[in-house]
């Protein structure tokens, strides 16, 4: 086999997804061997080619968790909103969910019931893979429903990020804010930053 040949998968990609495409596991470990791919987590594998964005582990984690969405801080990263930088990926799951054993990186669960968790879903566009992703309205809801979890600092910063976009929208966030049965906490702090 020459071995230029090329990896036609996507950047981040299952074993399952390569076995789907034909991969045979001797082509994957050859793969491996010759460096062209590398483990990231347990059943989860990227190309060495692709240059970093920094959202690989978030990409490995969306493989593993397809029905989760990512959250809380790392949601706070993806939308540019504060200054924090994740030290996990944060990712919801319905309540009663199962979650696969992550071995790396390091993972945050969040379980989230009903509305809670169902609304405010985006999707974002990242090596070859639809991210699911909270609002930036529903994720400021969120952090000061974790406040006490996250800091009030990182809930506080993200409402001052969220504010200073043009377009936003008080209503928005309140909805949200009532989903997640925060209204009442978030008020003040949104009259004092308003």
């Amino acid at each position: 086999m020459d071995s230029a040949e090329p990896i036609n998968l996507p950047d981040t990609f299952r074993f399952s997804e390569a076995a789907r495409s034909g991969t045979s596991l001797p082509k994957m470990k050859r793969w491996l061997s010759e460096e062209k791919i590398e483990r990231i987590s347990r059943g989860v594998y990227r190309k060495t080619s692709i240059a970093s964005d920094g959202r690989e582990d978030l990409v490995a984690v969306c493989k593993r968790v397809p029905a989760g969405v990512l959250c809380l801080e790392t949601a706070l990263y993806l939308h540019e909103l504060g200054t924090q930088i994740p030290r996990n990926v944060a990712i919801a799951v319905e309540r009663d969910a199962w979650v696969p054993k992550i071995d790396a990186p390091a993972v945050h669960v969040v379980r989230f019931g009903g509305k809670a968790f169902s609304e405010g879903i985006e999707s974002i566009e990242s090596h070859g893979m639809n991210l699911r992703v909270y609002s930036k309205a529903k994720t400021v809801a969120d952090c000061f429903k974790f406040r006490n979890k996250i800091g009030e600092d990182v809930a506080l910063e993200a409402l001052r990020s969220l504010v200073a976009i043009p377009g936003f929208t008080v209503d928005e966030l309140l909805r949200y804010a009532k989903i997640c049965r925060v209204d009442a906490v978030i008020r003040p702090y949104l009259v004092a930053v308003l």
